[in-house]
């Protein structure tokens, strides 16, 4: 063999094992092509989350109760309350004991006036008791002839249950929703529930308990005193930054000092309180306790949009940034929320998650179509659905799901 074959042989050689490491290389990389598409394709994005900014239009309101409408007592405070309530142009729910309200004819002739001119009348009881130590046909027999007493009087149909001395059951939810009650005003101070307070059948009671009083009863000694002006202005911005709306409450019983003699009328201790209307007037809207509704409690005249703050979408590694500025409208029909994405860059297809809005502790979807609570996903396919109930917009958290399967870990 000549000195030239033998490098050719060797040439071809080297180009050969070239040949094989190139292409043991190639494989090497389609090897890891392969394996990084198989990890993104099980590790693939499956949900988004975006987080909203507390609505623009949250109520931010404040409804006055005035408890204890009756005509067997403290006729001259009730008068003189009302009357600052429709001078100071201010809204107010009155609750009406419906077994104490048929003698005093020039009593209820000024409240029925007063009823047209925008008061809420509110069902008390028939008579001024806890409802809880009643069978259920008592409390029903209650709250049924209270209505009724309420619609002969005014002319209206009461919308708001307000529990004598606060307490409440299942049983009055279930006689509330049976008669058209569709607010509860119980006490926050007394059971610390956190509104709109659900039927175990789905259906929706909105509580709005108080969380402020203008006047408090010492219970040893039975003594009413009034609240500083200032402290119930405090109350009102605590509750109205955890809870979105405050109730205020007050007695006209707390206007009387009780001597050996009998009770006092004290005409002059109403005037802080006109002072207080005023002042909240200037930093809240005043509104009756029905006409705080679902949605988030934003009075039904708000408009009801929600900015997008931030758009992310999650998987088992983290979370990254897409889209900023999307909104969404939502807007009320009857009893169900229709919402429209308008602008931004996200996903059409999508689902709310309302966490802890039914079942606490745990989220809940609501989505179109369905009259009772459910705890699974959803793969939506439009991009308008229809959702039933709204938690407090600092509780809102909207879930867009694209198809995939359900977000994992969830």
């Amino acid at each position: 063999m000549s000195a030239r074959w033998r490098l050719r042989r060797r040439r071809a050689r080297e180009r050969s094992r070239r040949r094989r490491a190139l292409g043991l290389a190639v494989l090497a990389l389609a090897l890891v092509a392969l394996g990084v598409l198989a990890y993104l394709y099980l590790t693939r994005k499956t949900w988004w989350e975006i987080a909203l900014e507390p609505a623009p239009a949250s109520c931010r309101c404040v409804a006055f109760r005035l408890d204890d409408i009756q005509d067997f007592f403290t006729r001259e405070a009730q008068v003189d309350l009302i009357k600052i309530f429709l001078e100071e142009g201010v809204p107010l729910t009155m609750a009406v004991i419906g077994g104490s309200l048929h003698d005093d004819r020039e009593l209820i002739e000024f409240l029925q006036p007063a009823a047209s001119a925008g008061i809420e009348a509110a069902n008390h009881g028939w008579v001024h008791s806890d409802h809880t130590a009643l069978t259920g046909r008592e409390q029903r027999d209650s709250i049924v002839r209270t209505n009724d007493r309420i619609r002969a009087l005014f002319g209206v149909e009461a919308r708001t249950f307000v529990p004598p001395e606060n307490p409440f059951n299942d049983q009055t939810l279930s006689i509330m929703k049976e008669f058209g009650l569709t607010h509860l005003s119980g006490s926050v101070f007394l059971k610390a529930d956190q509104p709109p307070f659900p039927l175990k059948n789905g259906d929706m009671i909105f509580h709005f308990p108080q969380t402020a009083f203008v006047s408090d009863v010492d219970t040893p000694t039975g003594v009413w005193r009034l609240v500083p002006p200032e402290q119930i202005l405090e109350m009102i911005r605590d509750s109205v930054g955890q809870h979105g709306f405050a109730v205020v409450v007050t007695h006209p019983i707390a206007y009387y000092d009780r001597t050996e003699a009998g009770y006092v009328y004290h005409r002059a201790l109403l005037e802080p309180l006109r002072e207080l209307l005023r002042e909240v007037k200037r930093g809240f809207k005043v509104v009756r306790i029905d006409e705080i509704d679902r949605q988030g409690w934003i009075p039904k005249d708000v408009p009801r949009t929600l900015r997008l703050r931030e758009h992310a979408v999650s998987w088992r590694g983290g979370a990254t940034r897409l889209a900023t500025g999307a909104e969404v409208a939502i807007e009320v029909r009857g009893e169900r929320l229709v919402l429209e994405r308008r602008g931004g860059a996200w996903p059409a297809p999508f689902v709310l998650l309302l966490p802890e809005a039914i079942t606490p502790g745990a989220p809940t979807i609501l989505a179109a179509g369905e009259s009772l609570p459910t705890l699974r996903w959803f793969n939506p396919e439009a991009a308008t659905w229809i959702v039933y109930a709204d938690p407090p917009p600092w509780a809102r958290s909207l879930q867009v799901m694209p198809q995939g399967g359900p977000a994992p870990g969830r």
